[in-house]
């Protein structure tokens, strides 16, 4: 069975959109919200299994992924280097050693003062998987209708001032105040 026909069997899944080499763009619920994920996929026994090489974004996290598409597509044709910050210390990121796009979650180190990756894998997408990423960003709300009334972060009432958004755990997540270091 090719990844562009693959079917799952699991309640509250709402999309599985291809990326290629078993790489699929899957909108479900998680822990009773739904969640957006972008993994690799394994088949066993004609049944399709997650595995650990993937990410969970919720649907705040996505739209900030999507709101990157066009430095996505600039760094793609330049070869430039790219880091977004996605929310809770996630972040995805391109540069001219790897010709491709890594999501992943970071964490704070706080004896360098600096925010590094964690071991666990995220996901790593080649140049053909980032064009089919770039596709599923203008279909995902005809499957996910509640990414249409998602509001950023920075826009939301409580960020009017630089205190919202230092309180805020997406945005500020490592706790850090004005006169700390800045994370990456």
């Amino acid at each position: 069975m090719s990844d562009s026909s693959a079917t799952f069997s699991e309640d509250g899944q709402r999309c599985q959109l291809a990326l290629g080499n078993n790489v699929f763009v899957v909108a479900k619920f998680w822990h009773g919200k739904m969640k957006i994920h972008i993994r690799e996929y394994t088949q066993e026994r004609g049944r399709w299994f997650p595995m650990k090489r993937g990410i969970t974004l919720t649907l705040q996290r996505w739209m900030e992924l999507v709101s990157n598409k066009a430095r996505i597509e600039e760094t793609m044709e330049s070869g430039g280097l790219l880091k977004c910050h996605l929310g809770g210390n996630m972040y995805a990121e391109m540069d001219n050693t790897y010709p491709g796009l890594d999501i992943r979650k970071w964490y704070w180190c706080g004896k360098q003062n600096v925010v590094k990756p964690y071991k666990r894998p995220g996901i790593k997408l080649d140049v053909d998987q980032m064009k089919q990423l770039l596709n599923c960003f203008i279909v995902m709300p005809d499957f996910v209708s509640e990414l249409l009334n998602v509001v950023p972060c920075y826009m939301q009432k409580d960020h009017m001032n630089q205190f919202g958004y230092f309180m805020c755990p997406e945005c500020n997540p490592n706790g850090l105040s004005v006169w700390g270091p800045t994370p990456v």
